[in-house]
C-alpha cells in the first residue's frame, strides 16, 4: 500500500531514488524504555535540524522541517521500534527538502482517532498541514514515511565532490560513535 499527497491530494510521484546532490543518514536505535525512545527521537531531530542548518534553508522552512522531523521520528521510534533509518535530502536545484523515515513495522498509521483528550493521535495532520508533499509506502522490511517541503528561495549549494560527500559520512560516524552500513556499503551514522 502507498499513500503519497500533494497539498491535500493524491501525489503524482514519490521522491525515492531522485538524484540528489545532498543526501544524509542515520540510524536511530528506538528500544528500551518509553524515556529511552524519546531521548533517541530526540538526539535524531537534533541532528536533522543541524544538517538542514548547514545545507542554509530558510528559516521559515527550517522550522516546518524541524516540526515534520520531529513528528515523523517520534512516530517511528515510539510505535515501531528497532532499528529507525532517517534520510534528509536536499534536491539537486536547492528548491526542495525531504524527510524519509524507514521503520521495521509495516503497520500503516492512521490519522486523528477523534479523541480530543488523547495524548497522541495528531501527528499525521501536522505533516500534512506542514508539507507540501507526503506519503507513506510499506518497504520490504517494514514502511517508509516522507514528507517534502519546497524550499524558496532555493538555497545555492554545489555539488560536493566526493571528498566532501565521504567527509561528511566520516563526520556522522564519529559523531555517533558507531558504524553501519547499509546496501552498496553506504556508512550511516548510528544515533544510540
Amino acid at each position: 500500500m502507498t499513500v503519497a499527497r500533494s497539498h491535500g491530494k493524491p501525489a503524482e510521484t514519490v521522491p525515492h531514488g531522485a538524484s540528489r546532490i545532498r543526501t544524509r543518514r542515520l540510524a536511530v536505535k528506538a528500544s528500551g524504555t518509553r524515556e529511552q525512545r524519546a531521548q533517541a527521537a530526540h538526539r535524531a531531530r537534533h541532528k536533522v535540524a543541524e544538517i538542514a542548518t548547514g545545507w542554509g534553508l530558510p528559516e521559515p522552512v527550517l522550522g516546518s522541517l524541524e516540526i515534520l522531523a520531529s513528528e515523523i521520528i517520534s512516530n517511528a521510534t515510539m510505535h515501531a521500534g528497532g532499528r529507525i533509518l532517517v534520510g534528509i535530502h536536499l534536491s539537486p536545484g536547492g528548491d526542495a527538502v525531504a524527510i524519509e523515515v524507514r521503520d521495521p513495522s509495516q503497520n500503516i498509521p492512521h490519522g486523528h482517532t477523534g479523541d480530543v483528550l488523547a495524548e497522541s493521535g495528531r501527528g499525521l495532520l501536522l505533516v500534512q498541514a506542514l508539507a507540501d508533499r507526503w506519503g507513506i509506502a510499506r518497504v520490504p522490511g517494514g514502511k517508509r514515511v516522507w514528507a517534502q517541503l519546497e524550499v524558496r528561495p532555493p538555497v545555492n549549494v554545489a555539488s560536493p565532490s566526493r571528498v566532501a560527500r565521504r567527509a561528511a559520512v566520516l563526520a556522522d560516524v564519529i559523531a555517533c560513535g558507531r558504524l553501519r552500513a547499509v546496501g552498496g556499503g553506504r556508512a550511516l551514522a548510528t544515533v544510540a
